[in-house]
C-alpha cells in the first residue's frame, strides 16, 4: 500500500500486488533473552526470575532500602538458593542480608535452601520484612536441612504472611527483633527458637515435633491476642 498523507487525512494512494522474494539478511538470527532480575528507580523495586541472581539483588537493595523507603525484592518463580562460595570455595550461607531494609515478596512461589546453612540469614541490625502479595498466599520458604530463617546480632524479622518450614522455622540469637503479624511455621523440631532478643506474636500457625515456641529466659516475649 502507497498511504498518501494529508493535512487532514491519510487515504491509500496505490496498491501494487507483487510476487514474494527470497532475500538473504544479513544477521536477523532470534536468540534467547534469559530475564535475570530487574530494578525499577521508581518504585525501589527489584523482580528477580532466576535464584542464582537472588542474592545480587538483596546486595543491590541493602543499598537503596532506607527506613522511609523500603527496597522490595519480588521473586517470580520457585526458586533453590544454593549460596555464593567465598574466596576458598566454601558456601556459608545461603543468602545473606547484612544491611539496610528489604521487604521481601515471596509472590506465591517456594524458595528452597539446599546447603545445609539456613535459607535465609539476616545480620548486623538489617531489617527484613517477608510478605506475599499473590492472591493465594501460598509463598513458602523452607530448609530441611536447616532454619528456614535465621535472626542475629540486634537484626529485625518481620512476618506478616508465608509458610516457613525446616528443623526450626525461625530462629534468633544475639537480641535481634522479631514480630510475626501471621503465617505457618512448621518443623522437625522448635517451629520458633527465641534465644535472646524481643519476640512479638499477634497471629500466626505454629507446629512443632518437639516444641511450637522453644523460648529462653533471657528472650522477651509478647504474644498478643487478636479480637
Amino acid at each position: 500500500f502507497t498511504l498518501k498523507v494529508g493535512k487532514d487525512v491519510v487515504s491509500i494512494d496505490d496498491v501494487t500486488v507483487a510476487d514474494w522474494n527470497e532475500e538473504d539478511i544479513d544477521g536477523g538470527v532470534a536468540e534467547e533473552v534469559i530475564l535475570t532480575y530487574e530494578y525499577d528507580a521508581t518504585s525501589n523495586n527489584y523482580t528477580v526470575y532466576q535464584g542464582e541472581y537472588l542474592q545480587t539483588a538483596f546486595d543491590e537493595a541493602e543499598q537503596t532500602g532506607t527506613t522511609e523507603n523500603p527496597a522490595t525484592v519480588k521473586i517470580m518463580r520457585d526458586m533453590e538458593v544454593t549460596g555464593i562460595p567465598n574466596e576458598y570455595g566454601d558456601v556459608e550461607q545461603d543468602l545473606l542480608m547484612d544491611a539496610g531494609v528489604i521487604i521481601l515478596d515471596l509472590n506465591g512461589h517456594t524458595l528452597t535452601g539446599k546447603t545445609g546453612h539456613a535459607t535465609i540469614d539476616i545480620d548486623n541490625g538489617a531489617k527484613l520484612t517477608i510478605d506475599d502479595s499473590s492472591e493465594s498466599k501460598s509463598g513458602k520458604i523452607q530448609n530441611l536441612l536447616n532454619v528456614a530463617v535465621h535472626v542475629r546480632n540486634e537484626s529485625t524479622l518481620v512476618v506478616n504472611n508465608g509458610t516457613f518450614e525446616g528443623k526450626c522455622a525461625v530462629s534468633s540469637y544475639d537480641s535481634p527483633t522479631i514480630i510475626i503479624n501471621g503465617g505457618t511455621f512448621q518443623a522437625t523440631q522448635n517451629a520458633i527458637k527465641a534465644q535472646t532478643g524481643n519476640l512479638t506474636i499477634t497471629s500466626g500457625t505454629f507446629e512443632g515435633e518437639a516444641l511450637a515456641l522453644s523460648l529462653s529466659s533471657t528472650a522477651n516475649v509478647s504474644i498478643i491476642r487478636s479480637e
